[in-house]
């Protein structure tokens, strides 16, 4: 997979989480136990579905795209990187919906089952720990890289300034210490 192609699928996994989201959503107004540790996966999995959205706007901002980290970002592995942690950690929150849905009120399982899924749960309710460790991997390394594209950009922007200002004549910085004094001397005087 190409690096954008790879940065096109992270629109497709922050989707599929989205998607993932609404099926959560879904499961936690049927279900009878495990419902706090099921919106715990809901809340992060649509707040990683949002960063992702976020993430790729920012990377292919067209303001950011002259600049060098943003390129560099694109051409990593990055994406690649973000679209199969992406995958697994689908694949893994999906499997711990279907250890949950004997739990389900809306479906129809024997008292043995439900029962047999209430106790498997609650030795299996401690997978969502790495789940979790890793959607906080992808959320922080997508901020990190989001943080050091402003950064970047604003420290752009701020060069920029500073060399048009150094266009401006000598005459005009004169007479721009000189406004900028009196209105000090102003500030002051009030």
């Amino acid at each position: 997979m190409d690096a954008v192609a790879a940065f096109s699928a992270i629109l497709t996994i922050a989707a599929e989480f989205h998607g993932m989201y609404k099926r959560l959503r879904r499961c936690i107004r049927s279900l009878r136990y495990a419902k706090d540790e099921i919106k715990i996966i809901r809340d992060e999995a649509v707040m990683v579905a949002q960063l992702l959205h976020m993430f790729y706007d920012t990377v292919t901002n067209p303001d950011l795209a002259d600049e060098g980290l943003s390129a560099k970002i694109k051409t990593s592995n990055i994406g690649k990187l973000i679209t199969e942690s992406g995958k697994g950690i689908l694949r893994k929150i999906d499997d711990l919906l279907h250890k949950v849905e004997p739990l389900r009120a809306d479906k129809a399982y024997s008292q043995i089952q439900k029962l047999i899924a209430r106790l498997r749960w609650l030795s299996r309710k401690e997978e969502w720990t790495p789940i979790q460790v890793s959607l906080n991997s992808i959320k922080l390394n997508a901020q990190l890289l989001m943080s050091m594209l402003s950064f970047q950009h604003r420290f752009q922007k701020l060069r920029k300034l500073k060399m048009e200002n150094m266009a401006i004549s000598k005459e005009h910085l004169k007479q721009m210490s000189a406004l900028a004094f009196q209105d000090l001397l102003l500030h002051c005087l009030c």
